[in-house]
């Protein structure tokens, strides 16, 4: 065997410590103990090869192992999670026997599975959030499966890469496999913690929760160095060049193996019979760092090889094959040839993913290494070639695609391409993925004359704040996309309403009431306008919307209701939505007129309209099954507050039902809090404090709050514990509830429904 080849295949050595406390970590896990295990240090110290090594001997004790990685160039929201969920269906999916509910966000997750799954139905939309929590759930349901059998190991390499979705993904993961036989590992490099906050937010949580163990990836000391090389050079290893090689490299383990590579390419280290001829200090001239000493290696290959593989660089760490050919109309034989003599020289190797082959460059400081040497314009080319490759091959990686356009310099493909790559992460709730590439999408727009584009991105980027809680960013955004809009010479009256419609109700979102204040003024005198803008169009689904807000508007977080008004805007979107014949948009209606009459007291009249809500969600047209819940849990609540409270506990028996069935987590704990107030009334204490058992246990499998203010609840139980005669427990939850609603409306603020 080729000296060159031993040396690519030396043993693992010097890492006895480092797998002993890994071994320690799976036998926590073997005893029912689910941990993760973070790895971290620099480039080329052996994370890599430590974490393979660990995964080969806890799958030689009998534990499924996965790996997966990140990229440096990024790529979908969630693509180790992708990975994984793509490994574990493809190898047992039969045997993991997995609810419908959970496979269909594990499809919508990895889409390449889409066609092996065809009767399985997306699964019920929720509102944002609580989707996002279901998918979660559905990533530890898989985890779960297999655990439940077989000790699994699941490692994702190079996790300062990863996107904030796929972070907290792995934090919910990691709370759930406490009572798993799961053990995760991540790798990372602590010189990236700066560039992404998202994961120095993780390590400490996990390391609070002590959900974690940290093991620090170290440089070699020389006599690992000599252990490293004894091997693959049969224990022959000059002490003296050892010494000054350990010396150049300070010790790290893929730089040492670099330079002896370069050093028996060029001859400089060869072997005469038996016996090794090790080149003096003054014949190695290392290298100053590896990046220089991968670019040395590169140069030796043959032009035709060079070439190649800066092309593949441009691509990414990984490339597809037929992908690298089209990009640089390669012949077939010619891009062969190439990739032998890489793959020969230690730079690349084949892997598996998703099903077919992939070539993977053997470190990632290689492709960047490629890339830093090659100069600006030749590289812009290169991005372009390779951007109308995928366009052409896989015309939905958006995310490539924006990501070559741009570096190609073709910011209007760039654009587009970054727009929709948005849309996708916002499908998966990957919010903060979709808002870096609408920042990056309005960067390249500055100093454009497309003010029609700039406005919709803005938009866009203001639904997602929206969407995700962060109103008091979305508020701005929607100012400054009205800005843009009104300042067309022409353009949809109706999407000009759509953004003051939607500004108003974000200024009405706003938590805290010092932000209420500062754009109230705004909020309604572009509700106005929207208003003079509709009321002369034809009846439209939008001008409904607008009068639902503009009824809200006049009572919600005012210091003087005008209920005559929120009734009359109320009342028309009631009679536009009827003329419209849209149960979904009726029910909009009628639930703001509902709202107006139950803030009044006007409980029978609210009763009667949420009665009729709940006809209409019974039409085939009435998709939304988590407003059917919302729906069910309103009649309860206006039940229980006329006394009606059996009658009241089957409407909200029936949306727990369902809010289970859809996995809305959020809808079951404010279903329960409803329950228990009626439980309350009926003087069933040990229910109320059933429901309050029930709630802890939910909310702790949730990643974020779900209740928004949660002053309510806690003073139902308040009262249910004063009953049961734990005065000083009552007492506790009182004060609670009081602190919470002061903070939200003030000492001053309180109206009638909230005097508890």
């Amino acid at each position: 065997m080729p000296m060159l080849e031993r040396l690519l295949r030396s043993p693992f050595v010097g890492r006895a410590r480092e797998l002993a406390e890994a071994d320690a970590v799976f036998g926590r896990v073997l005893d029912g103990e689910g941990h993760t295990l973070l790895v971290s240090g620099e480039p080329g110290v052996g994370k890599t090869r430590l974490v393979r090594e660990f995964t080969s001997r806890a799958s030689r004790a009998g534990a499924r192992a996965f790996i997966c990685d990140c990229h440096a160039e990024g790529g979908t929201p969630y693509a180790p999670i992708a990975q994984f969920i793509r490994q574990a269906l493809e190898q047992s999916s039969e045997e993991l026997r997995l609810p419908a509910f959970a496979l269909a966000d594990l499809v919508t997750l990895a889409p390449a599975l889409r066609a092996r799954y065809p009767a399985i139905a997306p699964n019920p939309t929720l509102d944002p959030l609580s989707e996002r929590e279901r998918i979660f759930e559905s990533v530890a349901e898989l985890c779960a499966a297999p655990a439940a059998r077989t000790p699994v190991v699941l490692a994702i390499e190079d996790v300062h890469w990863a996107d904030r979705g796929t972070l907290d993904l792995l934090r919910h993961v990691a709370r759930r496999a406490f009572q798993m036989r799961l053990m995760v590992v991540l790798t990372y490099r602590e010189e990236e913690l700066h560039d992404n906050a998202a994961l120095g937010h993780l390590l400490l949580d996990l390391n609070r929760e002590r959900l974690s163990t940290h093991l620090g990836v170290s440089r070699f000391t020389l006599e690992q160095a000599r252990e490293l090389l004894a091997a693959p050079f049969g224990g022959e290893v000059e002490p003296a060049f050892l010494e000054y090689l350990y010396r150049q490299t300070e010790g790290n383990p893929f730089f040492i193996e670099e330079v002896v590579k370069g050093l028996l390419e060029d001859g400089t280290l060869y072997r005469t019979g038996e016996r090794w001829h090790w080149p003096s200090p003054e014949q190695s001239h290392i290298p100053q760092n590896v990046r220089a000493v991968v670019r040395a290696r590169v140069e030796k290959l043959p032009a035709a090889v060079q070439d190649v593989l800066r092309l593949a660089a441009i691509i990414g760490r990984e490339f597809d094959v037929d992908l690298l050919r089209i990009a640089g109309d390669l012949e077939a034989d010619r891009l062969i040839d190439a990739l032998e003599t890489a793959g020969r020289a230690g730079l690349i190797r084949e892997t598996r993913r998703g099903g077919h082959s992939l070539s993977v460059f053997a470190h990632a400081l290689i492709p960047s290494a490629l890339q830093e040497d090659i100069v600006a314009p030749r590289r812009q080319h290169l991005h372009r070639q390779v951007a109308m490759a995928i366009e052409g091959r896989h015309p939905d990686d958006d995310e490539a695609l924006a990501y070559h356009f741009s570096a190609a310099g073709e910011r209007d493909k760039a654009i587009d391409y970054a727009c929709k790559a948005a849309r996708r992460a916002q499908s998966v709730h990957a919010y903060d993925a979709a808002a870096q590439h609408l920042h990056r999408a309005l960067d390249w727009l500055q100093g454009s004359r497309k003010p029609d584009t700039q406005a919709a991105v803005v938009e866009q980027l203001a639904d997602i704040y929206d969407q995700q809680g962060d109103t008091l960013l979305a508020v701005p955004l929607f100012a400054q996309a009205i800005a843009l809009w009104d300042a067309l010479a022409s353009g949809d009256k109706m999407l000009a309403v759509r953004l003051r419609r939607k500004f108003g109700n974000a200024v009405l979102n706003l938590r805290a009431g010092a932000d209420f204040q500062r754009f109230r003024v705004d909020a309604r005198a572009q509700l106005a306008v929207a208003w003079e803008i509709a009321s002369v169009e034809p009846p439209h689904v939008e001008t409904v919307y607008l009068l639902a807000t503009l009824s809200s508007a006049m009572w919600i977080r005012q210091a003087s209701a005008d209920w005559e008004a929120a009734e009359r805007y109320a009342r028309a979107g009631v009679d536009m939505a009827e003329k419209l014949d849209d149960p979904v948009v009726t029910s909009v209606a009628l639930d703001a007129l509902a709202l107006v009459y139950g803030a009044q007291g006007m409980l029978r009249e609210q009763i009667e309209l949420v009665q009729r809500r709940l006809a209409l969600s019974r039409d085939a047209r009435f998709r939304d099954q988590r407003e059917r819940v919302r729906i069910l849990m309103q009649l309860g609540a206006a039940l229980a507050s006329v006394g009606e409270y059996t009658d009241a506990l089957r409407y909200l028996d029936e949306a727990q039902t369902q809010a289970g069935q859809i996995r809305a987590l959020d809808l079951c704990l404010h279903t329960l809090a409803s329950q228990a107030l009626s439980w309350l009334r009926l003087d069933r204490w040990n229910e109320v404090l059933r429901s309050e058992q029930i709630m802890v246990a939910l909310q702790r499998r949730s990643t974020q709050d779900l209740f928004q203010y949660p002053c309510w609840h806690t003073a139902i139980f308040s009262c249910a514990y004063a009953m049961r005669g734990d005065s000083e427990r009552a007492r506790r939850l009182r004060l609670e509830s009081a602190q919470i609603m002061g903070a939200v409306v003030g000492p001053d603020g309180w109206g009638r429904t909230q005097h508890y």
